[in-house]
């Protein structure tokens, strides 16, 4: 087959990557199976190490099945890069008082740009991953667009948004067209029944969602110093500021029901409320951001918009006043919003379009 057919899969063995290679053979391409090879905490602490996208295991089957689909797959060992990039990002922002996103830091400084790469080193344009997200090109901007895919519970565009324009036009999602149940479908007529009952990956698969307290331990220590309630009362001492995020309730060790409402970090104190009203916020302020078609939409003084500030959030109303001066954007939601925290995305929407992401800096 001609050269320009081929294109490079992210395949992580998971469901919807596998499913991927299948869909994208059957519509005339050479599919070529690129693993990446993540790096897991070796520690007997990481009770749970299963993961679809970094087990021996899980790429030995791949290798064994993508032999039997007739389709090339290789392995691209990029553990170190994965330490220096991912694993150096959520340590250094928990420990500056910030909450990480490992995923969507991964896949621009990891995981898209490794397969980019592996492309350009065998000369392959194209790259497809199983994300559920779509693209469509804008003709009057004559950029290529970032949009929401038919599944809309398993929409990933938020874990995307950081994409550049360049990385989005040779970007395929060949499951956009598909729901969840779908791609599960496709799986069993093509014999690929294994992925549907493996455990899909979790946001930082360097360590199981339940050791991540261990590994931060681990990594950053303790810190412990005091707690008090919204009456300046001493409730008692917490392990570090780093184990504890904004709203989280659970692991604070009190039989009343308390959040945490906020941190002195100069002190190394946590507040906590009983109240959840002092947990909402009304605006915040958008810092390091990027628009997948250019900062074009920028010039107005002000933009109404939709935004998600977490994942799987649903769309809120807000209106987004650029400072281009300072580089950021004040964004004003027609609702507040609990439990901001600093660190995480706010993501851009327009209709279906994802328009594109910043980390939240502040909030009020």
């Amino acid at each position: 087959m001609e050269k320009d057919k081929r294109i490079v899969v992210g395949v992580s063995g998971g469901v919807d990557s596998m499913v991927s290679l299948v869909l994208l053979k059957k519509q005339g391409y050479t599919p070529i199976a690129v693993s990446l090879a993540l790096p897991i905490w070796d520690s007997s602490k990481n009770i749970d190490t299963e993961n679809a996208c970094c087990t021996i295991d899980s790429l030995n089957l791949v290798s064994l099945v993508c032999k039997d689909l007739g389709i090339e797959h290789h392995i691209y060992d990029v553990k170190k890069e994965f330490k220096e990039t991912v694993v150096k990002y959520f340590l250094k922002e928990l420990k500056n008082g910030r909450v990480p996103n490992p995923c969507i830091h991964c896949n621009l400084e990891h995981k898209i740009k490794h397969l980019i790469e592996w492309g350009n080193i065998h000369g392959i344009e194209k790259v497809a991953t199983g994300h559920f997200a779509s693209k469509r090109y804008n003709k009057r901007l004559k950029t290529y667009q970032l949009i929401e895919p038919k599944d809309k519970f398993k929409d990933q565009t938020y874990m995307l948004s950081m994409l550049p324009q360049e990385w989005i036009k040779r970007l395929e999602f060949p499951v956009s067209s598909f729901t969840k149940e779908e791609v599960c479908l496709v799986a069993g007529e093509n014999n690929l029944d294994i992925f549907v009952k493996k455990k899909q990956s979790q946001d930082f698969c360097f360590a199981h969602r339940s050791s991540l307290t261990e590994f931060i331990k681990e990594s950053l220590g303790e810190n412990p110093g005091p707690i008090y309630d919204d009456e300046g009362r001493y409730l008692g001492q917490h392990k570090g500021l780093w184990f504890y995020t904004r709203g989280q309730r659970k692991g604070l060790g009190f039989p009343e029901k308390y959040f945490v409402k906020d941190f002195n970090r100069n002190k190394n104190i946590i507040y906590v409320t009983k109240k959840q009203t002092p947990l909402f916020s009304k605006e915040i302020v958008v810092t390091d951001y990027s628009f997948i078609s250019g900062n074009e939409i920028l010039k107005e003084k002000e933009i109404k918009l939709k935004v998600k500030i977490r994942y799987g959030q649903e769309k809120q109303d807000a209106i987004v006043y650029p400072n281009l001066k300072n580089k950021t954007l004040r964004v004003v939601f027609k609702n507040s919003q609990k439990f901001v925290t600093i660190g995480q995305f706010c993501v851009f929407y327009k209709g279906k379009v994802c328009l594109g992401g910043g980390i939240i800096n502040s909030f009020k």
